[in-house]
């Protein structure tokens, strides 16, 4: 089998242009035809055969020969066992996206670049002084510069995690869905393998776990169901507590009026002492008037007394339905909170997000290298999203590491010596005060 030098894709003979990417072939010569020196590894395209030689399941995960069988790729990590429950996701672990053999060697080989230093000192936004001199001026600066880098740092950080997810998440969507194409490509095979034992793994972590996730699914429906129970008390009590806060604004009012009644009477009583000059006895011809002022107020006194009982039955009221309604909540919360701080449940979730982290790492890195062997045409809607989300995943870690080096870049000992200036003048300054006493 003879392979085209540019895609290394299989041909039927190397004339023309190649059928697959369309360049010329020219006169170079194939991988296929160059002797490999002595204990070097063979590309995977020139050690594989020439089909592929899959399972033909992607749940079996025998690499055994299956025939010509096609392959099928279509499952969702999400949902491997089909009876296992949802499990929340956990945070995801930086990888790469799979470069081939040949592009990860060359990758070794090169050193590693940091962020350009003039981008670093711009979001830095603090130069480090030339001198000692300089320190007091830059601690100053990099004291006020500090927090709003660490948040900004914090931000980067958490672009770069989401564009990494989006993009993992896209690019296993896309193997998932283009199983078979990728079977056929003998350069895939062992990313596919991978892919397949991935998937095994995680198959044979759900069935060990069947009782598990049996139990956790139990779990799971009596609290929905308690919730349902206590979401429909809630409403009623809802109901309860929109009534008893009326009534208790009802009591309220009335309440006040009683005050302001007993008030006004007050006034009255003082006024006419004050008109009749504090004569106000049975020969005084204010005493009838005075005698119905005092019944009046002795009247809003009693009114003022019932209207403050009657407000403190309702505010308790409205306090009990209150307590009642945070109750439920607390009962529900403190039920999810022991489902969930459940070790042996916390441990299983654990090792599932893990196996399933790792096949949709497994199927990214697939996609990646069909993507590279150009499975996928570069003109092709596929392949302009993919690219587009790898760009923006690459953008965002540069600009979180941009970020991170210039936090790291803050001259701490410049801080300490900026700060320790000041203050030994200071100390310079009281001791002279001193002697000079």
């Amino acid at each position: 089998m003879q392979y085209c030098p540019h895609c290394e894709r299989p041909v039927g003979e190397l004339r023309g242009d190649c059928p697959h990417c369309g360049r010329p072939f020219g006169t170079s010569a194939p991988n296929s035809a160059a002797p490999a020196p002595a204990g070097a590894v063979p590309h995977a395209a020139e050690a594989a055969p020439p089909g592929p030689r899959l399972a033909a399941a992607a749940g079996t995960g025998d690499e055994s020969d299956a025939g010509d069988a096609p392959l099928d790729l279509a499952f969702d990590p999400r949902d491997p066992g089909g009876d296992s429950p949802s499990m929340e996701s956990v945070p995801p672990v930086s990888v790469a996206a799979a470069p081939g053999p040949r592009r990860a060697r060359a990758a070794a080989a090169e050193p590693a670049e940091g962020p350009p230093a003039d981008e670093v000192a711009r979001a830095a936004g603090v130069a480090r002084p030339a001198s000692w001199l300089g320190a007091p001026l830059y601690a100053w600066q990099a004291l006020r510069r500090l927090p709003a880098l660490r948040a900004e740092v914090a931000a980067r950080s958490e672009e770069a995690r989401q564009s990494e997810k989006f993009r993992r998440e896209a690019f296993a969507a896309w193997a998932r869905g283009h199983g078979r194409e990728m079977g056929a490509e003998a350069a895939l095979k062992p990313f596919v393998e991978a892919v397949l034992r991935a998937n095994k793994t995680l198959q044979g972590f759900t069935e060990g776990h069947a009782a598990d996730f049996e139990r956790f699914r139990k779990l799971d429906g009596a609290i929905a169901d308690e919730t349902k129970a206590a979401e429909a008390q809630k409403e009623s009590l809802t109901g309860s507590l929109g009534t008893a806060e009326a009534d208790w604004r009802q009591r309220s009012e009335t309440l006040f009026r009683a005050k302001a009644k007993l008030r006004r009477g007050e006034i009255e009583v003082r006024n006419l002492e004050q008109i009749a000059e504090g004569k106000v006895g049975p020969g005084s011809p204010h005493h009838g008037r005075f005698v119905e002022l005092q019944g009046a107020r002795a009247t809003a006194q009693g009114e003022l007394a019932q209207a403050e009982s009657e407000e403190r039955g309702a505010k308790a009221e409205v306090a009990r339905i209150r307590a009642e309604l945070l109750d439920i909540d607390r009962r529900l919360d403190a039920r999810r909170e022991a489902a969930r701080n459940d070790p042996v449940r916390r441990r299983v979730e654990e090792g599932h997000d893990a196996h399933r982290l790792a096949l949709e790492e497994a199927l990214s890195a697939a996609a990646a290298q069909a993507i590279a062997r150009r499975l996928v045409p570069a003109d092709s809607p596929d392949a302009q999203r993919l690219g587009a989300l790898r760009e923006a995943e690459e953008a965002a870690k540069r600009a979180h590491g941009i970020h991170q080096a210039a936090l790291e870049s803050i001259d701490r000992t410049s801080i300490a010596i900026g700060l320790a200036i000041p203050a030994g003048l200071v100390v310079v300054l009281f001791a002279l005060l001193v002697v000079l006493r």
